[in-house]
């Protein structure tokens, strides 16, 4: 039996990665809130286990990663700028809260560098520390931080910035 995907379903299958590509730093957020919160919740319960944690994280920093590499991998070859922007008006305000995105070529090659050097971090860290005291929190913390990192590559100033740096 031979399946065959026309062009639509296939797409469904795999969405552009330009697309998805405000996910990169949604994951380890994500998980470090949540990890975060269970912390907080259960901290007896969750400073002892550390594996579960670092595994937990490292995969969604992980997941994040994957999705740069087919950035990457489809930036080089059908080369691509987006340009979003995310509007947010605070409730102890009136004055709307505006940032820019931009993913392209030099972005993705930044994101996907990031993503591995997170990576290699986390799964050295989780040898060096593994059964230390504040385990947890320091992966939480090396996760929101990543995510961070990684969300602050995509935005318009780090794209400016890096223009006049390779300029």
């Amino acid at each position: 039996m031979i399946l065959k995907y026309n062009d639509h379903s296939l797409s469904l299958l795999m969405p552009n990665p330009i697309d998805i590509a405000w996910l990169i730093p949604l994951f380890p957020l994500v998980g470090g809130l949540c990890i975060g919160l269970l912390l907080f919740s259960f901290n007896r319960t969750m400073n002892r286990l550390s594996k579960p944690i670092a595994f937990i994280l490292i995969t969604c920093t992980s997941i994040s990663a994957i999705i740069s590499y087919f950035l990457l991998a489809s930036e080089f070859s059908n080369e691509v700028i987006k340009e979003f922007s995310l509007v947010w008006i605070p409730f102890f305000t009136s004055k709307a809260i505006e940032i820019d995105f931009v993913i392209d070529k030099l972005i993705s090659i930044v994101l996907s560098a990031t993503c591995t050097l997170i990576i290699i971090t986390m799964i050295s860290y989780h040898f060096i520390m593994y059964r230390k005291e504040k385990y947890a929190l320091y992966f939480i913390f090396i996760s929101l931080a990543s995510s961070s990192l990684l969300g602050l590559s995509i935005t318009s100033a780090a794209r400016d910035t890096m223009d006049r740096f390779i300029a």
